[in-house]
């Protein structure tokens, strides 16, 4: 059982270094704080992009399959 807290460091795309407790014991919850402390820090974030569905995915590859 881990009962350190898990802590944030490095350095961001801005420069700024961190260092810092992410307040959770959960590895998963510490690097979702960490990606948007990043995401925060970097200017040149692409837009988010609408999500494709796997059925989508799977019509568009059957019509770029078809015959013309």
């Amino acid at each position: 059982m881990n009962v350190f807290p898990k802590w944030i460091q490095g350095t961001l795309d801005d420069g700024r270094i961190i260092h810092q407790v992410a307040n959770t014991r959960n590895w998963e919850k510490a690097e979702l704080t960490a990606r948007d402390l990043e995401d925060a820090a970097n200017q040149h974030k692409p837009e988010a992009r609408t999500r494709v569905t796997i059925a989508d995915a799977i019509q568009c590859f059957r019509v770029f399959l078809s015959p013309p």
